[in-house]
C-alpha cells in the first residue's frame, strides 16, 4: 500500500478482522503476515484444493469515506493478490463493498469485475448511514445494484447491523430480505419467473389476502366474471 497517503477518514477501518490485524501490525511494527506469506498460503491452498476468500479491510464504513484514496489503494493490492492466486492455480473470490452512494454502485462493481476477473462477494453495500434498525432494507437496495453490475454473491445483512450482535429474530428478517434480493436478481435473468406467476394467478383469483372490499382486483372480478 502507498504509505505516503495520509488518511482523512472518519472511520479508519470498520472490518473486524482488518482492525485486529492492523492492531497487531502496529503493536509489533511488522508486515501483515497473511500478505508477507501469501505465496506459502497459496501453495497450501493449491495442495488442498481450497478456495481463498480475500476480504477488503478498508471498505468504507460510512458514506463520507466512500471512494477515497485508501479504498482505491486497497483495490490495487487486491488486484495483485488475485493475480498471484490465479497464477498459482488457486481459486479466489474477493469480498468488497461497504457504504457508498447509490448512484456510484453500478459503475464501481462493473469496474471491479473487469479489474479483478474473479468472483466477487459483496458486503452491503449500504446506500445510506441513516437506516439504523432497517439496514437489511438499506443493504437490499445496494445489493441489488451490485449483483446486477458484476457481484456474484452477497452477505446477508440484519436489522441489527451497526446496533449490536443479531438475535434470532434479526437473522430471520435478514434472511427474508436476502431471499427477496436473490429472487429479484434471478427474475431479472429470466429465472424462477414461474414462482411470480403462481402468486399473481392466486391474487387475481382472490386466493391471497389483499386490500378489502374496494380492492381493484375484486372489483374487476365482480365486473368481468360474476
Amino acid at each position: 500500500v502507498n504509505t505516503s497517503l495520509i488518511s482523512k477518514r472518519l472511520m479508519p477501518c470498520t472490518s473486524k478482522c482488518g482492525s485486529l490485524i492492523l492492531h497487531w501490525m502496529m503493536k509489533h511494527k511488522k508486515e501483515n503476515p497473511y500478505y508477507k506469506y501469501i505465496d506459502k498460503i497459496l501453495k497450501v491452498a493449491k495442495q488442498n484444493d481450497t478456495v481463498v476468500c480475500l476480504l477488503s479491510a478498508f471498505r468504507p464504513g460510512c458514506i463520507a469515506d466512500a471512494f477515497d484514496d485508501v479504498q482505491w489503494e486497497e483495490l490495487k493490492v487486491i488486484k495483485g493478490l488475485v493475480k498471484k492466486a490465479h497464477k498459482a492455480g488457486v481459486q479466489i473470490e474477493a469480498g468488497l463493498g461497504g457504504h457508498m452512494p447509490i448512484n456510484r454502485i453500478s459503475r464501481f462493481f462493473c469496474l471491479q469485475k473487469r479489474l479483478l476477473k474473479t468472483p466477487i462477494i459483496v458486503f452491503g453495500p449500504q446506500v445510506t448511514d441513516t437506516a439504523l434498525g432497517c439496514d437489511h432494507i438499506d443493504a437490499s437496495i445496494g445489493q441489488s445494484l451490485a449483483l446486477l453490475s458484476g457481484a456474484d454473491a452477497f452477505f446477508m445483512i440484519t436489522p441489527a447491523e451497526h446496533l449490536g450482535m443479531p438475535q434470532e429474530k434479526d437473522m430471520i428478517k435478514g434472511c427474508e430480505a436476502a431471499r427477496i434480493v436473490a429472487h429479484a436478481i434471478n427474475v431479472s435473468r429470466g429465472k424462477d419467473i414461474g414462482e411470480d406467476f403462481k402468486v399473481s394467478k392466486a391474487r387475481a383469483k382472490g386466493k391471497c389476502s389483499i386490500c378489502g372490499e374496494y380492492c381493484a382486483l375484486k372489483t374487476m372480478r365482480d365486473i368481468l366474471w360474476e
